[in-house]
């Protein structure tokens, strides 16, 4: 059995818990059996149900442990985001094959004291590889970074729908900018995720300022 685990601190993070350790759902060796991977998958279900609470996003290595606010039009994100981090409306939700759009603050204006006006000031430290946790509706979700990337405002082609199930991470930057945007796209790796493609589009015009 493999396992994933972080160590250390933020102090940009307000919210930050005991470094969660949870089993690494793929056998790197390539000579786990069909019977241990079913032991592997009822463990590692079993592990995130009790480490990670329902509707939050959870990243180790950054230590990020938000709730998600679910399916948010764009114009109440600002809002929302006092709360945690925001799912777009108009994108796919986990479970379905596409492009589940998450964002939230890495600053916010002095005057604004709201728990998570850093939570991904750290975002631009992931790197391929990286695991992040998401539990919807109560079920579990594993994802693995793929891509990371700056990109302007108009770029909206990061909202477009994917031909496999993915999370799209968006936050302002440079940190307490709203010059730019830096993405973080994760593919799902557990549970296997379902066909056929997902197709939702996006009516958003432009990549929101939050900072």
């Amino acid at each position: 059995i493999y396992y994933f685990s972080h160590a250390g601190k933020s102090s940009l993070i307000p919210l930050t818990s005991d470094a969660l350790t949870v089993l690494d759902p793929i056998d790197k060796s390539g000579n786990i059996d069909r019977a241990d991977q079913t032991i592997q998958t009822a463990q590692l279900t079993d592990l995130i149900k009790k480490n990670v609470e329902n509707n939050h996003l959870v990243i180790p290595k950054i230590h990020v442990n938000a709730p998600i606010v679910w399916n948010i039009p764009e114009t109440s994100v600002l809002e929302k985001l006092n709360n945690g981090v925001v799912h777009y409306s108009d994108t796919s939700v986990p479970g379905e094959n596409g492009n589940v759009f998450i964002a939230g603050h890495s600053s916010n204006y002095w005057w604004n004291q709201g728990a998570y006006n850093q939570i991904f000031a750290l975002l631009d430290t992931l790197a391929v590889g990286d695991r992040i946790y998401i539990r919807y509706n109560t079920e579990p979700y594993v994802y693995t970074v793929e891509s990371t990337k700056v990109v302007s405002p108009s770029q909206i082609e990061v909202l477009n729908p994917t031909d496999h199930s993915v999370v799209t991470l968006m936050t302002c930057t440079p940190v307490g900018t709203t010059i730019n945007r830096r993405i973080v796209q994760v593919r799902q790796i557990f549970p296997p995720p379902k066909d056929p493609k997902q197709t939702k589009p996006s009516n958003i015009q432009r990549l929101p300022a939050i900072r």
